[in-house]
């Protein structure tokens, strides 16, 4: 029987997971099916006598981590075999309490306590906790937990998220480091998988500790194909049922959407909300919430560079379309074309950049954001000024809107809300104002110079001729072979 989920509308658990339904989270995996199934067949098939494997997913952040390691969790238990084979520790997502590794075993051992009905545990953890020197605690716990596996015919299958902060930052001495390896690897009575979200352009990593001590699965952005899955199964579970009924009709804004979130499901189902609610909210001010709400998201990626590279990102944020080439970029940077040409080049192994041809000059090439969303994060929070234009914006709305019945749809409802504000709604209007702004750069030309003329005469009517000084001149630049249309001006 399907749950109602109307209750947890709020829940969307864009960082948090753990607050969705198991359901939801189940039935809103994409694009991760064979990555399951291989991990829970490379469970399947460990005995006592093989030598035990532990597993480590990776991506960057946003990719989905932690969903897919509470999918997993879900069907390891759900799974007769493997549930008889295995008893899943699984830590919370943040692991700040440990800080060495007699903390790791200690927190194995409270997750035990909690979850067993034996008040036996409970004692155990208190004693422990009672014991201030790590070696003494870790001479006790290691044989407790190795009895008890072999009491109830299981291993532990221990579940360990954001592992690359937990080292860095938690167990960075070598002598923790130096117990946790030797567990790893010796203890016959304990699997791990862990999570963590890494920096490609930081590839050495790979071959020291904690690293090299897993298996390492990459869990990858997704493909527009699956992003379309997203959204649909997606609409599925929050009930859409009249977009799902026209969600042919959404296949170009899903695409647009794709192109702003380059894959990454936490930005699509961010961005989600824009089709959801599309109809109710004005997409411009929508865009603007979104940006501000994805702030911590972006300010984490952007702290997992060097200074170099986010200057870099930064710079072809902020640039034209035509001048984002290796030229012009190490220009902006007042440094050599090979120094910038070498960071462009990481940045574009580690997924930050995508490269295309210049569309005025074949020998050179353009350099774009990834994720158009963080490129409109990094551009929108330089703006000055709120009526600023930007272009990747423009270029999202012709994607979003790329259909010419959608426009004037779109352009319509604006009017006619124009219409319906006063004078103490001013910043409303400027607001519905800018975004035909952005609507009259987009169409062929002659729907470009149209929708501007319509601006200008509203702007003049409602007192604003330096705005519709403005729009007179970007006709003339985008028609100026016609310039008797400006006659009458």
């Amino acid at each position: 029987m399907r749950i109602d989920t109307s209750t947890f509308d709020h829940l969307n658990g864009f960082y948090r997971p753990g607050l969705c339904l198991p359901d939801q989270l189940k039935a809103t995996t994409v694009g991760r099916q064979t990555l399951l199934e291989t991990l829970q067949t490379e469970l399947l098939s460990e005995d006592k006598e093989s030598e035990k494997t532990n597993f480590m997913i990776m991506g960057p952040p946003g990719v989905g981590k932690t969903h897919f390691i509470r999918v997993l969790a879900l069907l390891i238990e759900n799974n007769r075999t493997l549930a008889s084979q295995f008893i899943t520790i699984q830590f919370p997502e943040e692991n700040h309490r440990i800080l060495t590794f007699a903390d790791l075993l200690l927190g194995i051992i409270e997750i035990i306590a909690n979850s067993s009905s034996d008040n036996s545990w409970l004692e155990t953890q208190s004693e422990l906790i009672e014991k201030q020197d790590d070696s003494e605690l870790i001479d006790a716990a290691l044989p407790i937990l190795e009895n008890y596996c072999k009491q109830i015919g299981k291993k532990l299958l221990i579940i360990l998220e954001n592992i690359d902060v937990f080292f860095r930052g938690q167990l960075r001495d070598s002598k923790n480091i130096k117990q946790f390896k030797r567990f790893i690897t010796k203890s016959s009575f304990a699997t791990f998988i862990g999570t963590s979200q890494y920096n490609l352009i930081k590839t050495d990593e790979l071959r020291r500790p904690p690293f090299n001590l897993f298996d390492i699965h990459i869990l990858d952005v997704l493909s527009l194909d699956e992003t379309v899955d997203l959204i649909r199964v997606t609409l599925e579970w929050n009930r859409q049922i009249e977009l799902l009924e026209s969600f042919d009709e959404l296949i170009p804004r899903i695409k647009a959407l794709y192109e702003m979130s380059g894959g990454n499901p936490r930005l699509s189902l961010i961005l989600y909300e824009l089709i959801a609610k599309e109809n109710k909210w004005d997409i411009k001010r929508q865009i603007e919430k979104l940006l501000d709400q994805s702030t911590p998201f972006f300010r984490d990626r952007m702290q997992m560079l060097a200074p170099q590279e986010r200057a870099i990102l930064e710079t072809i944020a902020l640039m034209n379309l035509e001048l984002k080439t290796a030229t012009s970029i190490s220009r902006s940077m007042r440094q050599s074309l090979q120094q910038t040409s070498n960071h462009l080049n990481k940045l574009l192994k580690a997924g930050y950049l995508i490269v295309t041809d210049h569309p005025n000059d074949k020998r050179s090439k353009i350099f774009r954001i990834k994720e158009g969303f963080f490129g409109l994060w990094l551009s929108i929070g330089h703006s000055r000024e709120q009526n600023i234009i930007l272009p990747r914006l423009v270029e999202f709305l012709e994607q979003w809107y790329t259909e010419k019945p959608a426009r004037e749809k779109k352009r319509l409802q604006i009017w006619s809300s124009l219409q319906n504000l006063d004078d103490s709604e001013r910043p409303d209007r400027n607001n519905q104002e800018l975004l035909l702004k952005y609507l009259s750069d987009i169409g062929s030309i002659e729907e470009q110079v149209q929708n501007k003329f319509e601006l200008v005469h509203y702007l003049f009517s409602v007192g604003k001729p330096g705005e519709a000084k403005i729009l007179i001149n970007e006709i003339y630049l985008i028609y100026y072979q016609r310039p008797y249309y400006l006659d009458w001006m």
